[in-house]
């Protein structure tokens, strides 16, 4: 990218925009529009701050927008029994994400879900196994199932919840490398 000076590097801060404004991660859809109308037509994004004052979120005001002319598409973010914010992670089904685990577990992660685009493998199940026994408290989100037998396996081996469908996504290869897969 060329900026406006010719050059085709600068530093990053001389770009930013710094900003102590903040809206808080519980204000609703009427406090952001506030926040917006405030700062006027050149800010087009808010940083959402957490209750310790770290940002945690943005929000865009084109989202702000669709929100309004779309009411049932709002909603809050998932907030735990503590009252903060939940958080989830991902890993696959491989040795090196068991050691990926103990970090998101300890940083706080509420939920993780496994990334398999098959979930009906030995290799899954005997990660469930392993998740459920050594973070027993740990919320778990097994699959992509399509069947009620792939399903039952998974729950068996002790997820909490399920990925229904497969081989719907833009990339993904599953229908047609396995033959197999159905749209959620």
């Amino acid at each position: 990218m060329e900026l406006p000076d010719g050059s085709k590097e600068a530093p990053l801060a001389d770009y930013m925009v710094s900003s102590v404004d903040f809206v808080g991660w519980d204000s609703d859809l009427s406090q952001i529009v506030e926040y917006f109308d405030a700062k006027g037509p050149k800010v087009d994004f808010a940083p959402v701050a957490g209750r310790s004052g770290e940002i945690v979120d943005v929000v865009a005001r084109a989202d702000v927008e669709t929100l309004r002319g779309y009411p049932r598409l709002l909603g809050g973010g998932s907030v735990g029994p503590d009252g903060e914010l939940m958080v989830g992670a991902a890993i696959g089904t491989r040795e090196s994400d068991k050691v990926r685990l103990e970090p998101l577990v300890k940083a706080g992660a509420n939920v993780v879900v496994l990334d398999s685009s098959q979930g009906n493998s030995i290799y899954q199940i005997e990660m469930i196994k392993y998740i459920k026994r050594t973070y027993p408290k740990l919320d778990l989100i097994g699959g992509n199932v399509v069947t009620m037998s792939q399903a039952d396996n998974l729950i068996k081996a002790g997820v909490d919840g399920l990925r229904v469908g497969m081989g719907s996504g833009s990339i993904c290869t599953t229908q047609e490398v396995c033959a197999v897969g159905r749209g959620q």
